[in-house]
């Protein structure tokens, strides 16, 4: 009896912190939300003084609020009634692009004031970036001496955009010759090591950049060159179809639904949906479809960056 006592006692003790994070969470949103800063993500700190009765808050966030509201803020926090006896408490806040709103994230510091990042390893190709791009740039250059692709063709090459799976595998992620053209190189190539973000296997597009030089004359392989660019990119198989998500809307290609949200991990839930491009009815079903999944833990959604707008996209 006694132990199951002090299990319930310190269930209630936690629920009791985490209903006091989210209280001061509230607070934080409501009076950072209404101004005119936009797509900022700024930093603060909360310390307790010595006596224990009022909170001093710091940071980036002082360099982009006036000081009466920092000042009402402050005041605001120093009542409420707090059960966790944190006197250290740090946090970020976001300000939303196409909105007024702000969602904040708040936790308390541990008792060694330190935080702990999960293992990130970048994707790798056999014999690094610069040598799978050698082998890539011989491929289009035998393509061409055999006929199967014609001089114009490559003249109006500039990249190939593919992205790497979690178990290496690559996938064209561009369409007509460009598409036929990888997929046929891709073959040959044995499975990258794949990215590692937060201690998982991830995916990522690749935008490979070509060296024209070399590939009208043979000449001209430079020592250093932007081989590639790099950016994680998920995919979700959810609902009925293939959906993406990136951090970048310029990215998305056109012609196809696009929604965005704010993930808000704090309380379980994607904030602040916007559709961009697509109907009501197609959208609002993308919406629907990325937020079970956010419901569900799916690990590739877990891993992503928080409190930045997130787009998700698929085809109409």
């Amino acid at each position: 009896m006694l132990v199951i006592c002090c299990l319930v006692a310190e269930t209630a003790a936690q629920s009791k912190a985490l209903d006091s994070f989210l209280e001061l969470k509230s607070l934080l949103e409501s009076h950072f939300s209404g101004t005119t800063i936009r797509d900022i993500m700024a930093e603060f700190e909360l310390k307790r003084d010595s006596l224990g009765n009022n909170y001093k808050l710091t940071g980036r966030i002082e360099q982009l609020i006036e000081p009466t509201l920092i000042e009402t803020v402050q005041q605001k926090i120093g009542k409420l009634h707090t059960s966790t006896g944190t006197t250290v408490y740090t946090g970020i806040v976001y300000f939303d692009r196409y909105t007024d709103r702000a969602v904040v994230e708040v936790y308390p510091l541990n008792k060694d004031n330190r935080v702990f990042g999960a293992l990130s390893i970048m994707l790798n190709p056999k014999g690094g970036m610069k040598s799978f791009s050698r082998r890539f740039h011989d491929f289009l250059r035998n393509q061409g001496e055999m006929g199967l692709i014609d001089t114009d063709t490559i003249a109006s090459l500039s990249t190939f955009r593919f992205m790497v799976e979690r178990d290496g595998s690559l996938i064209s992620l561009d369409t007509g010759v460009s598409k036929v053209l990888f997929q046929t190189f891709a073959q040959q190539e044995k499975k990258w090591s794949p990215g590692i973000m937060s201690g998982r296997p991830s995916r990522n597009e690749v935008v490979l950049h070509l060296v024209t030089e070399f590939i009208h004359t043979g000449h001209g392989w430079p020592d250093e060159y932007e081989w590639v660019s790099v950016r994680e990119l998920p995919r979700f198989d959810i609902g009925k179809q293939l959906t993406y998500c990136t951090m970048s809307k310029a990215s998305i290609p056109p012609g196809l639904v696009v929604i965005s949200v704010i993930r808000d991990p704090m309380i379980g839930a994607y904030r602040m949906p916007m559709i961009h491009d697509g109907s009501v009815e197609t959208a609002q079903l993308l919406i629907n479809d990325v937020q079970e999944v956010f419901e569900k833990g799916d690990p590739t959604v877990d891993q992503t960056s928080s409190y930045r707008r997130m787009y998700f996209y698929r085809d109409k």
